[in-house]
């Protein structure tokens, strides 16, 4: 793994430690969640290949799609192993960076991030378990872009279900 994406990436799991990252915005909320939508980003409407609701940030350095889903996954070490296996079988040059149960204002999420050699982008994801049904995050960013690696990480920390 190159020490750069090394970087952004230990940066992101810090940001999302340390908490209370990214203000000066507005909150967001969609169908069953809220969240801090740091002020330099925007909701834009999905493609009909995207579901769910999708922002991104100005300069289009990163782009958050969230959508729900009807059950809420077990995170277990056999989880995480057919996970990745997915993701080897389906993505060209993946490349795992990080999987963990991190705290945030919706409590215990599983966090989940990669980078793929043929595109250089990092993807990062949480699952986050709301009220008999569980949101997935998923952002992808410039891993060059320490600002938009900030950004997502505040919104993984205050992304809340209702």
């Amino acid at each position: 793994m190159k020490s750069s994406v090394r970087t952004v990436l230990l940066g992101a799991v810090l940001a999302l430690v340390v908490a209370g990252c990214g203000g000066g915005g507005k909150t967001a909320s969609g169908n069953g969640y809220h969240f801090a939508l740091p002020a330099h980003w925007h909701s834009v409407a999905p493609s009909s290949a995207v579901e769910g609701a999708v922002y991104t940030r100005d300069g289009k350095t990163a782009l958050l799609t969230i959508r729900s889903e009807a059950r809420v996954p077990i995170v277990s070490t056999r989880f995480i192993k057919s996970l990745d296996a997915e993701f080897r079988k389906n993505l060209k040059g993946y490349v795992p960076l990080a999987h963990r149960i991190l705290v945030t204002k919706a409590g215990p999420v599983f966090y989940f991030s990669y980078t793929q050699k043929s595109n250089g982008r990092l993807t990062s994801i949480i699952l986050v378990p709301g009220h008999g049904k569980s949101f997935i995050l998923d952002a992808v960013s410039n891993p060059s872009s320490k600002a938009a690696t900030r950004d997502i990480a505040s919104i993984f920390h205050t992304f809340v279900p209702r």
